[in-house]
């Protein structure tokens, strides 16, 4: 393994940056999910008030009656739940959020609402609770995140043409499909 690596410091130190630079980012994605997923808590309540955005992306924020607490979350690309859209005022739900709130920071641009403020995500309305929003929450709630994993895996691509060339088909195979999968997460 050391010498793989001395190997491709050597011939390309660009190409090793861009795979630690990888590493740290999807390991801290994946830290971050693992503990925000064994942090959920299951809230209940009737829905005093909802107001639900659809222009861009589509943006959810309720109470819950008795409850001094925002309930928000911006579902985007890859990140939705169909029970999202169809909630009222008055209805009866179910669903899971993080112990401790997270923080919407105030947009920079003097465009949208300016506010920054406190809130709880929202995941699995109505339905079991399951690893894959938090994931795609945290991978896409982070945008300096998301840009060093998209930035550090085309330059991986990119440098590491030449080297995926000279290497034996099963290599050549786990980068098609990780490519496949990082193009499907980011598009």
């Amino acid at each position: 393994m050391i010498k793989i690596v001395n190997h491709l410091w050597q011939t390309s130190k660009v190409l090793v940056v861009s795979l630690l630079v990888y590493i740290c980012a999807v390991a801290m994605v994946l830290i971050s999910t693992a503990t925000g997923y064994l942090s959920l808590k299951k809230v209940m309540g009737n829905i005093v008030a909802v107001s639900l955005d659809k222009s861009k992306a589509t943006i959810l924020k309720f109470n819950i009656a008795g409850a001094n607490t925002i309930y928000y979350q911006k579902y985007e690309r890859r990140f939705s739940d169909e029970n999202s859209v169809t909630i009222k005022k008055g209805d009866n739900i179910y669903f899971y959020t993080f112990q401790s709130p997270e923080r919407k920071r105030a947009a920079i641009s003097s465009l949208g609402d300016q506010s920054a403020f406190f809130y709880y995500p929202v995941f699995y309305i109505n339905q079991a609770p399951g690893i894959w929003q938090v994931f795609l929450y945290r991978f896409y709630n982070s945008l300096i995140l998301t840009i060093l994993i998209s930035l550090s895996w085309a330059l991986i691509l990119y440098n590491g043409f030449s080297v995926a060339l000279k290497s034996n088909i099963v290599i050549k195979f786990m980068l098609g499909i990780l490519s496949i999968g990082m193009l499907w997460l980011v598009i």
